[in-house]
């Protein structure tokens, strides 16, 4: 079980690696409409937009109902160290009331200051919150019971999954042929 300056370390870490991704993209690749359907076919913005909504959700989430959910009894259906494999095999429907994004046509830069805001505003949140995490317990619709401490590291591993999604569209632009000029 991690410990939480582990768990933010691992928030930090994701948020760091995520505008990484997005800052070594091109205009072609945050402009590069990916073939395929669904998820698949997100541009980057999408891609950003998409994680940043999903934060801005959680953080709700964990505000106003994680932190008054005890746990008793119920044990989380993952352990800390599983939490990083959930979305292999796809990661089951999208949570109620999640929507494709719409790829608002911001630029890269307000683009990731909006990612960056609402992790940091997740790990203020982490940060002031008073009580173990341990202690509390919510079901999340798609992936089964996570203690709070937990929802912090979906934050995470969320995150690392749609960093992978970011590489893909680059590769898929640069095979392409598309020019990557104009950075």
């Amino acid at each position: 079980m991690l410990t939480r300056v582990e768990v933010r370390e691992a928030v930090e870490r994701a948020e760091r690696r995520f505008v990484d991704a997005c800052e070594g993209t091109t205009t072609v690749h945050w402009e590069f409409q990916p073939e395929g359907t669904g998820s698949r076919a997100w541009t980057i913005p999408q891609v950003v937009e998409h994680v940043t909504g999903a934060n801005a959700g959680i953080l709700r989430v964990l505000q106003d109902v994680v932190v008054s959910s005890p746990r008793g009894d119920r044990h989380p259906d993952f352990e800390d160290a599983d939490l990083p494999y959930i979305f292999y095999g796809g990661g089951g429907p999208a949570p109620p009331g999640a929507e494709d994004p719409v790829g608002t046509r911001m630029s890269r830069d307000e683009s990731v200051a909006g990612f960056q805001a609402s992790m940091r505003s997740i790990v203020d949140w982490y940060d002031g919150v008073e009580i173990d995490l341990r202690d509390c317990a919510l079901r999340h619709p798609a992936f089964g019971l996570f203690d709070g401490a937990q929802w912090l590291l979906f934050v995470s591993v969320h995150a690392q999954q749609h960093r992978g999604q970011i590489l893909d569209v680059q590769r898929a632009c640069d095979s392409a042929g598309a020019t990557t000029s104009g950075r």
